[in-house]
């Protein structure tokens, strides 16, 4: 298909199981100049997207074993919102499928058949957005639910409070305690 791909972070990351939707899809970004990496397969695409941030990550909603929707949130887990991502369908197109998307933590979405434009244009303008983005104001997963506690207008009590009843289901004193108690029991994976 003559691919450029992507060696390290940068690449857009396309993921489509079908054949010639997966092409065009492909063939308009590098037409564009960027580098692509193309993938038959969320799991695979996702293996490498462990070893290479993607710029931006273009996903057909409905694939077999993992869906776009399953690989965003994966994405998200990730990288979290900092990467941009794209939603592609030509089966959920209604417009509580694509409020979905969104909602699942897409940052667009286009129904097929789409103008190539269109996709170009789509896809332009989330790399720029995440352009301008300042890398120092991106925050981590742990960041990012505080600011939700936050914007859910909870004071900095209340969220003492919620760490509090933490400590509490999880019979510990301190934050050392809390976290050994969580990792036994497989909710965290170690110190941090």
């Amino acid at each position: 298909m003559g691919t450029t791909v992507g060696e390290c972070c940068g690449a857009i990351l396309v993921v489509d199981n079908d054949a010639a939707s997966r092409e065009l899809v492909a063939t308009l970004p590098i037409d564009a100049g960027h580098e692509v990496e193309v993938f038959a397969d969320a799991g695979a695409a996702l293996l490498r997207a462990e070893t290479a941030r993607p710029r931006l990550a273009i996903l057909d909603v409905c694939m077999p074993r993992v869906s776009g929707w399953e690989a965003c949130r994966r994405l998200r887990e990730m990288y979290g919102a900092a990467l941009p991502v794209l939603f592609v369908s030509g089966e959920r197109v209604d417009a509580v499928d694509r409020t979905a998307g969104l909602l699942l933590g897409g940052d667009d979405s286009l129904t097929k058949p789409f103008s190539p434009d269109e996709l170009i244009g789509r896809m332009l303008s989330l790399l720029r957005r995440t352009a301008d983005a300042d890398p120092d104001t991106r925050l981590t997963s742990r960041e990012e639910t505080v600011l939700d506690l936050l914007a859910d207008g909870l004071s900095r009590r209340e969220i003492a409070r919620t760490l509090v009843h933490i400590y509490e289901k999880l019979g510990a004193r301190d934050r050392v305690q809390a976290i050994n108690a969580a990792r036994r029991r497989g909710l965290v994976s170690g110190l941090r």
